[in-house]
């Protein structure tokens, strides 16, 4: 498990929208990186940056069955602010393969943008995200507290407790403002796709299949271990995962579809394994369906999560003429076969 949860804010009294209520302050980013050599230890890497320096502080963790354990001193980041300051905190989850729930207690966050596309403001409930490896999340936090205060940055540490990364850390002297800013306006939109004709879609279902069920399968003759499916680029002993009953590399082999451009594309991830799957498009943004309905979630994503024996639905424009991958953004997934492409002509 390699990478990081990156979180930056942006320079002094940058505007972001066309009001007052977009008004930031200060430059700062931090990384918690993570490198692993093995399956049984990590090291955990927090990382300071500002205006291009970077501080690092790495400790040793110990990680079994992937749970994290901290096991030194030093490991918590201090963020320090103003009251009635407004932060705009970029969440950029670049582990290979963890997904985070990431926490800013005491305080209302709003998510402005997702995987880089504005969207409505709305209020994480508890200050609660879920990342997978790639997503990225823009977010407006208003400090409220009063002088003094603290207030926890945290991920979940896989048992049902947390693992503090950070603390909001409120300068003891006067606040920024008198009162806390108005509630933000939307960032402004990006130009995508306002409608989609799912009357005319090409409709695609794409299972996902292997791990360690499959080899286990495998082992007792039923068909799904390594080197069980049929593959492009990858050595048969070494395909562990498959998308759309394929284990391929992403580059080799046929499209998975093609679609002329223009087209609206819908795809139906189903997880049949017992491992969550973070699914990423190349070149395109999509709406991440309800389900058995043409409604979506209010953002748009180029990953999406696919929990445990779940289906998730996208839809998006195929304006982007070109070859584009489509795989599992967990890296070890992707090696070992859960990665195809597809042509919009």
């Amino acid at each position: 498990m390699t990478g990081m949860i990156g979180i930056s804010r942006p320079r002094n009294d940058q505007d972001v929208g066309s009001d007052s209520a977009h008004t930031l302050n200060h430059s700062v980013d931090v990384a918690l990186g993570m490198d692993c050599d093995d399956d049984t230890s990590c090291f955990l890497q927090l990382a300071l940056l500002e205006k291009s320096q970077i501080r690092s502080i790495s400790v040793v963790n110990q990680v079994t069955f992937s749970t994290i354990t901290s096991n030194t001193e030093g490991i918590v980041i201090d963020l320090p602010v103003k009251t009635n300051e407004r932060l705009r905190l970029r969440i950029v989850n670049a582990a290979n393969s963890r997904i985070f729930q990431f926490r800013i207690g005491r305080h209302q966050v709003r998510v402005m943008a997702v995987d880089g596309q504005p969207c409505p403001p709305n209020v994480a409930p508890n200050g609660l995200l879920r990342l997978a490896p790639g997503n990225r999340v823009d977010l407006f936090l208003d400090a409220t507290l009063e002088p003094g205060s603290r207030a926890p940055i945290a991920v979940d540490d896989l048992r049902g407790g947390e693992l503090q990364i950070g603390r909001l850390m409120y300068e003891s002297g006067p606040a920024m403002r008198e009162k806390p800013l108005p509630e933000p306006k939307p960032l402004p939109d990006n130009p995508l796709p306002a409608k989609f004709d799912f009357a005319n879609a090409l409709k695609i279902d794409v299972p996902l299949d292997g791990g360690g069920m499959g080899m286990m399968m495998g082992r007792m003759g039923g068909g799904m271990g390594p080197g069980r499916f049929n593959g492009y680029g990858i050595p048969p002993q070494e395909r562990i995962w498959a998308l759309a009953n394929v284990s391929a590399t992403g580059h080799d082999g046929p499209p998975i579809f093609k679609v002329e451009r223009g087209g609206t594309v819908l795809l139906n991830f189903v997880n049949r394994t017992v491992f969550p799957h973070a699914m990423h498009v190349h070149g395109h943004h999509f709406r991440h369906l309800d389900q058995n309905t043409e409604s979506w979630k209010p953002f748009w994503l180029d990953t999406v999560i696919v929990d445990v024996q779940r289906a998730e639905r996208i839809a998006f424009v195929a304006d982007n003429p070109g070859k584009w991958m489509i795989h599992c953004h967990m890296i070890e997934h992707m090696a070992t076969g859960m990665a195809a492409w597809f042509q919009v002509t």
